[in-house]
């Protein structure tokens, strides 16, 4: 499994999701810009959600208690956790555990074009999207401390 940071998760979504309205509609009141979509409870902690089965915006909001789900399940299960943008070293550490050889270069098929990368956005934004995101934070972290990976963003 591939986890991804919050602010680098937040970016691409937004910019995949915002001339889709099938998505944006979901989310009440339906998100005007960026500012707006990092601030909807439905748009936080996505990935927590995501990992204990609720759909994507869904209206009920996800909490420690979940994300404690979620670290217990992955470590009584053994999943095998990576980290998106460091995807090679992510790579490399799923074919120590598994029978798997992976090709030299494996090319990231989903990218979403003509998006904001993390440096163009103001600190206060950054600041805002972890503070709204704190539970997926914590697994993001907890991941790359295990596998010490750390990502600069």
């Amino acid at each position: 499994m591939l986890l991804r940071h919050p602010i680098d998760r937040l970016l691409s979504e937004y910019s995949f999701i915002k001339t889709r309205p099938g998505f944006m509609n979901l989310i009440k009141p339906t998100p005007k810009d960026f500012d707006s979509y990092i601030k909807s409870k439905q748009a936080q902690n996505y990935m927590i959600g995501f990992l204990i089965g609720k759909r994507m915006y869904d209206p009920s909001f996800v909490d420690r208690d979940d994300l404690e789900l979620v670290k217990n399940a992955i470590r009584n299960i053994n999943i095998k956790v990576g980290i998106f943008e460091q995807y090679v070293a992510s790579l490399s550490y799923f074919s120590e555990y598994s029978n798997l050889k992976w090709p030299k270069k494996i090319d990231i098929k989903r990218i979403t074009l003509n998006r904001p990368t993390v440096a163009d956005i103001s600190e206060e934004t950054k600041q805002l999207i972890l503070k709204n995101n704190a539970l997926d934070l914590n697994l993001v972290r907890k991941t790359m401390k295990i596998h010490q990976i750390y990502v600069k963003l």
